[in-house]
C-alpha cells in the first residue's frame, strides 16, 4: 500500500501525451477503468481539466474493445453533459468499435498506419488485453505488444494510453506510467455499479511515473456518470 502523496504541485498527467509515451490504467474487474478512460480521453481532446489537474489538448483515437456501442454512446452522451464537453471527431475525440472482433495488436498496428489517418495526439486501448498476443506470462509475447505500441506511437507521432485488469506483468513491462485505481469502500454488486445513482464511490488513486510515486491528494471519487476530486 502507498502512503505518500504526491508532490505538492505535481501534475500527474504532465507528460503521457509526450509522443513515445505509454500509460497504463490498471485496477480490478469492473474497478470502473472504462468510465476513467473515457472522461480522461475526452478531456484531453479538449484541454479541460481532469480532476482538477490541467490537461494539454491533444486529438484523441479511443478504441472501445468492451462495451458495446449504443451503450457506449449513452455512457459518452451523459458524461459529456456533465462535464459540458461536445465529443466527436469534430471536437478532436474520434471512437473506434472493435468490440466482438478480435485483431491481434500487429494487425491493428498496421491498418491504422495504413489508414492514412493523423493528427492523432494520444491513441487510447480499452482494454489492451482484447489485442494481446499470446502469454501475458510470456516475457516474448509482451515483447511483440510493447514493440507493436511503439510502432504505433512512432508512426502516427502519438502517445498511447491503455486499460488493464493486471497490476504487474504486461502494465509494468510495457509502460512508463502506471494509473492504479482501487475502490475504498464496498459498493455492492460490481457489475451493477456503474448505473447506481445514491451517492459517490470512494477511491485511492496511484500514479507511478518517471521515478515517482504516490497517490493523488484529495478525495477521489466516482458519482455516475464521472470521476471527481475534492
Amino acid at each position: 500500500m502507498i502512503n505518500e502523496l504526491l508532490p505538492s504541485g505535481y501534475n500527474p498527467w504532465e507528460g503521457i501525451i509526450r509522443k513515445g509515451a505509454k500509460t497504463a490504467v490498471v485496477g480490478g474487474k469492473s474497478v470502473g477503468k472504462s468510465f476513467f478512460m473515457l472522461q480522461l480521453g475526452m478531456c484531453l481532446s479538449q484541454g479541460a481539466e481532469f480532476l482538477g489537474y490541467p490537461m494539454e489538448k491533444a486529438g484523441v483515437l479511443y478504441i472501445n474493445a468492451e462495451t458495446l456501442k449504443k451503450p457506449l454512446e449513452t455512457r459518452i452522451f451523459e458524461m459529456g453533459k456533465t462535464l459540458g464537453l461536445i465529443c466527436d471527431a469534430d471536437s478532436g475525440f474520434t471512437l473506434l468499435n472493435t468490440k466482438g472482433r478480435y485483431v491481434p495488436i500487429d494487425e491493428l498496428v498496421t491498418k491504422l498506419i495504413e489508414s492514412g489517418e493523423r493528427g492523432f495526439g494520444c491513441v487510447m486501448i480499452d482494454p489492451v488485453w482484447h489485442f494481446v498476443p499470446g502469454d501475458e506470462g510470456n516475457t516474448a509475447d509482451m515483447d511483440v505488444l510493447s514493440s507493436e505500441l511503439d510502432r504505433l506511437c512512432e508512426a502516427l507521432d502519438c502517445s498511447v494510453i491503455f486499460s488493464h485488469t493486471s497490476r504487474g506483468g504486461l502494465a509494468s513491462r510495457c509502460a512508463g506510467t502506471v494509473i492504479d485505481l482501487t475502490m475504498t469502500e464496498d459498493a455492492g454488486d460490481a457489475g451493477n455499479l456503474f448505473g447506481r445513482t445514491e451517492g459517490p464511490i470512494k477511491y485511492r488513486m496511484a500514479v507511478k511515473t518517471d521515478g515517482v510515486l504516490g497517490e493523488i491528494p484529495g478525495e477521489v471519487y466516482f458519482d455516475y456518470p464521472v470521476f471527481g476530486r475534492k
